[in-house]
């Protein structure tokens, strides 16, 4: 969604104001809206001359065609279905990357048959792991002759910083955190032998490039936000109150669903 990438997820009428305005500026023939977000939704109907998206939260009668919405479907699914509405031959669904020399020189010198790319970032708080058991798998894997890479942006440079800064072989550790464009970041994990992850999207970019990973997931549920077959392998533990898909822990104990996962458990999954 357009706020993925604020600090806070609370926007003033101003700022969405002055963001149609400025999106208005494209002319946009077409706006596909996949969140059902009431906020994405208004600023496509102003932005767009045809809008087509899930109008199960609401202003659905601001669409010009509504999709159908199943709440079951994974995720790539789902969203692909949106595009169903509009006669989109969904069968070839491979993904081919435009890139340039300068997009791959990047992952060229940095990435080999042996390099795992982490990722521990994520939009919500409670889909962190924490820090101190990233640095703990880390050091494990560089004992294993493994090349550590962190990426990430440039929101999360303190974040993975900090799992470095814990890390016994830190100087070990390459940090590309915040150094990446998209198509730099795509070729990375594509040249990687593995992605490990907390749930964002590295992990459907690696699906995408038929890369293997390793995703952990507490609040979202797997089955529809991750992988688990052939090389993609979904790390999570069934609780009482897991896949809440909530953007905050509501229980005294916080995040739980994430504490609960080891670093044997990814460790062992590697």
């Amino acid at each position: 969604p357009w706020f993925t990438y604020k600090k806070e997820k609370t926007v003033s009428k101003i700022e969405i104001l002055r963001l149609i305005k400025e999106l208005r500026k494209n002319r946009y023939d077409l706006v596909v809206e996949l969140h059902a977000d009431v906020r994405n939704i208004l600023i496509a109907f102003c932005v767009g001359k045809f809008c087509i998206g899930y109008g199960i939260r609401g202003f659905g009668f601001l669409l010009n065609k509504v999709a159908n919405y199943n709440k079951n479907l994974q995720i790539i699914d789902k969203n692909l279905g949106v595009l169903s509405g509009l006669g989109v031959n969904l069968d070839d669904r491979e993904l081919e990357l435009d890139l340039s020399d300068k997009d791959m020189e990047l992952a060229n010198k940095s990435c080999d048959a042996r390099t795992i790319v982490i990722s521990p970032g994520a939009e919500r708080v409670n889909k962190l792991w924490i820090n101190k058991r990233w640095a703990e798998l880390a050091d494990r894997l560089v004992e294993e002759k493994y090349k550590i890479i962190f990426v990430g942006s440039k929101n999360e440079i303190g974040l993975i910083n900090e799992i470095i800064n814990l890390m016994k072989y830190k100087e070990a550790a390459i940090n590309l955190v915040g150094m990446t464009n998209l198509k730099q970041l795509c070729w990375i994990i594509k040249k990687s032998f593995l992605l490990i992850s907390s749930d964002a999207a590295p992990v459907h970019i690696a699906k995408a490039l038929k890369t293997r990973s390793i995703a952990l997931y507490g609040p979202t549920d797997p089955g529809i936000w991750g992988y688990d077959e052939g090389v993609n392998i979904s790390i999570y533990k069934k609780l009482d109150c897991s896949f809440c898909n909530l953007g905050y822990c509501y229980l005294e104990e916080k995040y739980r669903c994430m504490k609960e996962i080891r670093v044997e458990d990814v460790y062992d999954a590697v």
